[in-house]
């Protein structure tokens, strides 16, 4: 099988929040996805999309979810994607080999979570079974629905002891995330373990 290494980070914050993978380049979009989103920690969402310099990848449910209201307007006026939004290619009908060797992966549309998708390297054939490993990473992963309190965190502006919510500033501890107090968010990852919940994105292969 072909593998290739890619390193996929937050790209404001690269260096706090990524994960390197071994990816089969046989994999469509959609399941890259889901490798994506089980290593971050999203919940499940039809809110994201793949872009390139040229083409908008994308699903159907995401593309008939709000056709007129705030997801289609926050992406037509991104300057990134505004020239290739028209260029729409369904995720499921492409593969990693069709892809560039740097491309971006834009999750909840709303809370702009970007990450750049960087080959490192180039392709290698392996005698191997498995779909994906997890070879390096940092970052527990993204706040959901609360980029502000993560965002304030990354520049230093908050507790790292912080284990409660203050309403009073609207800082929370994330829902989707296992925090006893945000500098948990540091703590070395499992890599078997990070590997595992990549992989279980092939459960059904």
């Amino acid at each position: 099988m072909e593998y290739r290494k890619y390193r996929v980070s937050l790209q404001v914050y690269p260096d706090r929040l990524y994960r390197t993978i071994d990816i089969r380049t046989d994999v469509t979009l959609d399941k890259l996805a889901e490798v994506i989103l089980k290593l971050f920690r999203t919940y499940e969402t039809p809110a994201y999309l793949f872009f390139d310099t040229e083409h908008c990848f994308t699903t159907d449910t995401f593309v008939h979810m709000n056709p007129r209201g705030d997801y289609l307007d926050a992406l037509t006026n991104n300057p990134d994607l505004n020239d290739v939004w028209e260029n729409k290619k369904p995720m499921n009908a492409c593969r990693l080999s069709e892809m560039g060797d740097e491309f971006c992966f834009l999750y909840d549309v709303d809370e702009g979570y970007r990450f750049l998708c960087q080959a490192c390297g180039e392709p290698v054939s392996e005698d191997r079974e498995d779909w994906v490993s997890v070879t390096d990473g940092k970052g527990a992963g993204i706040f959901e629905d609360d980029v502000y309190t993560l965002w304030t965190y990354f520049d230093g502006g908050l507790d790292p002891d912080m284990s409660e919510d203050d309403d009073e500033k609207e800082f929370y501890m994330p829902e989707n995330l296992e925090l006893e107090k945000l500098s948990d968010f540091e703590k070395p990852l499992d890599l078997a373990e990070e590997t595992e919940i990549a992989a279980s994105a092939f459960c059904e292969e």
